[in-house]
C-alpha cells in the first residue's frame, strides 16, 4: 500500500540581524505533519550561509494551501467565526 504524501509548510519565527522576529517558512512533501516537522528540523540543522535567522521557534505546520477559507469550506463549525492571527 502506497502512503499518500502531502506538501506541507512548516513556519518558524526567527531572530534576524535587523533585531526583529520574522517568519521563516520551509516547504516540503511529507507523509504527515510530524514527518514535515522532522524534515524542517533537519533543514534548519544544515548550515546554510543564506540562513541569517537564529533562535527558531515553531509557529505552525500546515498542509500547503490550508487557510481560513479551507476551514469554512469544511463546515464543521458553521456558526464559528474564523480569524487569522
Amino acid at each position: 500500500m502506497k502512503m499518500e504524501r502531502t506538501r506541507y509548510v512548516v513556519t518558524y519565527l526567527g531572530d534576524y540581524p535587523c533585531g526583529h522576529r520574522h517568519p521563516l517558512s520551509i516547504s516540503m512533501v511529507a507523509r504527515d505533519a510530524a514527518d514535515a516537522f522532522t524534515k524542517a528540523q533537519e533543514t534548519l540543522a544544515f548550515n546554510d550561509d543564506r540562513l541569517t535567522s537564529t533562535n527558531h521557534t515553531l509557529f505552525s505546520v500546515m498542509p500547503e494551501g490550508f487557510n481560513e477559507n479551507t476551514i469554512a469550506d469544511i463546515e464543521l463549525f458553521p456558526k464559528a467565526e474564523v480569524k487569522s492571527c
